[in-house]
């Protein structure tokens, strides 16, 4: 067996080998950063090109030969370096910031946390006596100030910062949360949190305690796979536990793929058998294995050569330019962040009105994701991943590539996201920005005078992708000149994939994509949490608008009238909408003391795209836990808490938390700070054309200016007058 390095993770090896070879990559990572293998600017391009491809051998000898190989090697760099390792304390003076690491300046309250800042978290804690050898990181992210203090903020003020960490401890079995002050350095808060976190390392314990485990080793065997090392884990959470085992809340199952020598994992699922793995007692506490099921034969995937980008395109210039962290194109201002959890974060959204700043949007960013899968079988019904809580958007964010993943005029930001041990990780080329074409932006051929007026338009895209195990996830925020801003979600990777009999019939809940391959029916909810500020926090106010025919009466002689009614919504409990066809339903937020020109009141339209209702039985599981896909519209007055649509901690939750829990209340939405939420359901019925790797699925939302404007604000882009 051998174990290998995967962003600061060793895999399959027990916490005590993780922690001690992850301080040696530290300290290496920090050698290495003084010697050469630097860039022009002095620092490490991509640091997994030197770290991820180090190996660890695992020889006859066992793990008293890893050990000892892991302290010499320690102790070597402990004399290069003159550095004392210390998993418990470090002080500031023991680690310095070597030339290559020259501090970032924050000059805005949300610009997000430097390499530094994390460092300081972690130091903070460690020296406050909090941390174990068995401690991981969940999270650290930014503290966002109030939101009040944000607003105030005048460039050249100073900035109080903070941080914000989930950690768990496996010696108490207990989630914990703290908040640092990163400008004292010192600890404000440390409690238990009001549920249990995931961590990276539960993975690397559940494939560890399954390779061992004789049970599984002789299913496997008996499947006619003889090297082991072929077989990839893929580690699945689940608030259903194996019969007849209760009160437990770190339980995770295992689900299996015959990889071999492929460079895909998930092409061929080895069906039939699931392990639940105990992470307390770090054993399998059940074997399920429903019988031999064919092994799908291997199959390659690759580029074809036509298909490959050519070496040289023409760059255009942007026309964006930053101040600070803030982006201004055209007549946008915004911000941005890469969360851990919830990936791309955009902020302060406003809108240069002549020479007037408008604001539209405080906050937007995916809030809880849920993938539930149709099959009933026990291998398949507990399948329903919370993408966003779970396992992290941010902290899966992928290296774009420059001419693939987004065009040769694209400007890449790199991201730092703090690993499970607290270390800063730098993610190259996590978010890309770019100007691109938009299409015929607005045009009118005059027939009586042939004179034609045709505008081509520009997008500006913020762009980031995430890797969810064999799903991609893309999400693309789309600045257009028309005033509207869309969210695009995109869809590809690999259909999580069931193995079928060679005389099997075609199951209802899935569809043949291969021989020995069905892809199981399933659909993506995505929660957005959109803080509208349209010109500005307060006097806000939730409107639906519905079309309907009108009845032909003596008003309506000829049937053809129909008209729009505008509904306020004033309570939470009114504000749980779904979306509906027949009377075109739209929801737009609106400023109750600002109008335009022509005496309407100012706002913001919620234009849905594609969209479905979950399948799954009102009081199933995933219904229960996921309660935010039983509405497409939530409403809430602001409160900075209230961030996750599905809870703080919806691992492992049997009940629902989050927007359902918090809307019983049916507090006020009327003429105050609200904060809008919209769930987005996509429904995947596989096709044959989606396998291997699925053609990119696209979907998404709009948020429209409704009466913002007087007139079209495209027209100031307007080539000559007319």
């Amino acid at each position: 067996m051998r174990y290998s390095f995967v962003n600061g993770v060793v895999q399959d090896s027990a916490a005590d080998e993780m922690l001690l070879t992850t301080v040696i990559k530290d300290e290496l990572r920090k050698l290495m950063v003084r010697r050469s293998t630097t860039s022009g600017s002095g620092r490490i391009e991509n640091p997994r090109s030197i770290f991820g491809a180090i190996e660890i051998p695992r020889s006859i000898f066992g793990r008293m030969h890893y050990l000892l190989w892991s302290v010499t090697l320690s102790l070597f760099i402990c004399c290069c370096t003159s550095v004392v390792l210390s998993s418990c304390s470090s002080s500031e003076t023991s680690e310095p910031i070597s030339p290559a690491e020259e501090p970032k300046i924050v000059t805005h309250p949300l610009d997000p946390l430097t390499e530094q800042e994390i460092n300081i978290t972690t130091r903070v804690l460690k020296q406050s006596g909090k941390l174990t050898n068995l401690t991981r990181f969940a999270t650290i992210s930014l503290s966002e100030p109030p939101k009040s203090t944000v607003l105030k903020f005048k460039s050249g003020e100073p900035i109080a910062r903070q941080s914000f960490a989930v950690i768990y401890e496996a010696a108490s079995n207990k989630t914990f949360e703290a908040h640092v002050d990163l400008v004292n350095k010192k600890l404000l808060s440390y409690k238990e949190a009001p549920g249990s976190a995931q961590v990276p390392e539960d993975t690397a314990i559940v494939r560890r305690v399954v390779r061992a485990d004789k049970n599984w080793q002789e299913a496997m065997r008996k499947r006619g796979i003889a090297d082991l090392n072929d077989v990839y884990i893929s580690v699945w959470n689940s608030a259903y536990l194996p019969e007849g085992k209760v009160n437990s809340n770190r339980v995770l199952k295992a689900i299996f793929y015959h990889q071999g020598q492929m460079g895909n994992a998930f092409l061929r699922p080895i069906e039939g058998i699931v392990a639940d793995v105990d992470l307390k007692t770090r054993e399998v506490i059940n074997l399920s294995d429903t019988g031999v099921i064919p092994i799908a034969p291997p199959k390659s995937v690759s580029i074809a050569p036509n298909m490959k980008p050519p070496h040289t395109m023409p760059k255009i210039s942007p026309n964006f330019s930053m101040i600070g962290n803030e982006v201004h194109w055209k007549n946008w201002r915004f911000r941005f962040n890469m969360h851990p959890r919830e990936g791309l974060v955009l902020y302060t959204v406003s809108y240069d009105d002549h020479g007037t700043i408008r604001p539209i949007l405080y906050r937007a960013s995916c809030s809880e994701a849920c993938v539930p899968y149709a099959d009933p079988s026990s291998a398949w019904s507990f399948r329903d991943a919370f993408d966003v809580s779970q396992f992290g958007l941010g902290a899966n964010c992928d290296a774009l590539e420059e001419l693939t993943d987004a065009p040769p005029n694209t400007r890449f930001f790199d991201a730092i996201i703090a690993n499970q041990f607290g270390v800063p990780v730098k993610r190259p080329r996590a978010i890309a920005l770019y100007e691109r074409d938009g299409g015929l932006l607005w045009k009118h051929y005059d027939s009586p005078t042939k004179h034609n007026l045709s505008v081509r338009g520009r997008d500006l895209v913020l762009a980031y992708i995430t890797t969810l195990g064999n799903y991609d996830y893309g999400f693309n925020w789309i600045f257009h000149e028309d005033g509207s801003l869309e969210m695009e979600t995109m869809m590809t990777g690999i259909m999580l994939a069931k193995g079928v009999s060679d005389k099997s019939v075609q199951e209802p809940h899935g569809h043949t994509v291969e021989k020995n391959i069905e892809a199981v029916h399933h659909q993506h909810f995505f929660c957005f949490r959109l803080d509208m500020d349209v010109d500005g926090a307060p006097n806000n106010s939730l409107i639906e608008m519905n079309t309907e025919p009108l009845p032909k009466k003596i008003d309506n002689p000829f049937g053809n009238a129909f008209c729009m009614h505008d509904t306020k919504l004033r309570r939470e409990l009114e504000a749980r909408r779904l979306l509906n066809l027949s009377s075109t339903r739209r929801w737009k937020i609106v400023n109750e003391l600002a109008k335009n020109d022509l005496g309407q009141l100012t706002g913001y339209m919620l234009e849905p795209g594609e969209n479905s209702v979950p399948y799954s039985s009102s009081d199933s599981y995933v219904r229960k836990r996921a309660g935010f896909i039983n509405s497409n519209i939530w409403a809430t007055p602001y409160k900075e808490a209230e961030m996750y649509a599905a809870g703080d901690y919806p691992f492992q939750s049997e009940l629902s938390e989050g927007l359902p829990e918090w809307t019983k209340a049916n507090r006020s939405i009327e003429n105050q700070d609200i904060v809008l939420w919209y769930t987005m359901g996509i429904t995947h019925t596989p096709r044959p054309e989606e396998w291997p790797i699925m053609p990119v699925h696209r979907s998404g939302f709009r948020l429209k200016p409704n009466s913002f404007f007087s007139q079209n604000p495209a027209l100031e882009f307007l080539p000559q007058s007319p």
